[in-house]
């Protein structure tokens, strides 16, 4: 296995005249700059047959650990002032992860190469607490949501769309299309293209979670499409239709559909956390929504709406 700094560029050989391994036993032991340090490191990863991950990596400081996150060998360089020599300020010279290869030396008998011994380790952990891939797919819960809005231009419609969340708790617009109506085949087509798209040839059973409005025809369309998928109904159409379906039960429940909702929330962190407002976004403070109008916003012209402007069309 190579040295990452060796993937995707020129590979270098070991240099059989440089003592690396003697300048990363020095503490202060200084380099010409940051490449002279990588080449020193990458030329030890070969003669010492490791590898290595960069845990810092910049033009004033690198800092690197072996590949076996158990392992404690560490080295960190910085820059020195006003030089562009580089300069080892720390390091953890010995390799914990090659205490394995001891262990069976001494109680079988048997010389283990590192890899052979790393591939071992590799496997038994792999045997006792599963695969990284494997736990992957259990844990990841794909969410969707879906709605429709009519189209109030000159040739109307209905956009029908479909938005995830991405890793910084954005929207991510998935697909989209433009239809007649909200019709049931509408919907269980756009959905049933969704499939495909997400999935493929594969089975629709994996679960996929579904928010959206009570449209009657989407609501058909998941349970056709995705059956074994869980939907759950957006709280604001739910309070805002709270009494069409719910009469009954009088325009004061209605009100109390967002602190019923919050109540249940407060109920669960304090079964294992006492710190609500650790789950609180920070926008929501009065410090927060004063710096969102600080200044002055101005509307910002979109050069992809159509024109509007009547001398321009032909008749």
């Amino acid at each position: 296995m190579l040295p990452p700094v060796l993937h995707g560029g020129p590979l270098t050989i070991s240099n059989p005249t440089r003592d690396s391994e003697a300048e990363f036993t020095m503490i202060g032991h200084r380099f010409e700059n940051a490449k002279d340090f990588k080449d020193a490191l990458c030329d030890l990863a070969v003669k010492r047959n490791f590898n290595f991950r960069f845990i810092k990596n910049d033009k004033d400081r690198v800092t690197v650990t072996c590949a076996d996150e158990d392992c404690q060998w560490r080295v960190h360089a910085s820059r020195d002032r006003n030089l562009p020599t580089f300069r080892i300020k720390t390091a953890q010279h010995e390799h914990t992860c090659v205490d394995i290869q001891r262990d069976i030396l001494r109680d079988h008998g048997v010389r283990l190469p590192y890899k052979q011994a790393w591939m071992g380790k590799e496997l038994a952990k792999g045997i006792l607490h599963g695969s990284d891939i494997a736990s992957y797919d259990l844990l990841v819960w794909p969410m969707l949501f879906l709605d429709g809005t009519h189209l109030l231009g000159k040739y109307g419609g209905i956009l029908l769309g479909a938005t995830a969340k991405d890793g910084n708790e954005g929207f991510f617009h998935l697909a989209f299309a433009i239809v007649d109506n909200e019709t049931d085949a509408n919907w269980t087509w756009f959905i049933s293209t969704l499939g495909d798209a997400i999935y493929g040839n594969d089975d629709y059973t994996n679960i996929i979670t579904f928010i959206s409005d009570q449209s009657k025809g989407l609501v058909n369309a998941i349970a056709k499409v995705f059956p074994s998928s869980p939907h759950a109904y957006c709280l604001r159409h739910l309070h805002a239709n709270f009494l069409k379906s719910n009469g009954q039960l009088g325009k004061s429940l209605k009100d109390e559909c967002w602190s019923l909702i919050m109540k249940i929330a407060y109920a669960s962190i304090m079964q294992t956390d006492t710190n609500v407002h650790r789950f609180i976004e920070p926008y929501y403070t009065v410090k927060s929504y004063k710096l969102t109008y600080k200044e002055s916003i101005f509307p910002v012209p979109d050069h992809d709406k159509p024109l509007d402007d009547s001398r321009q069309l032909r008749i």
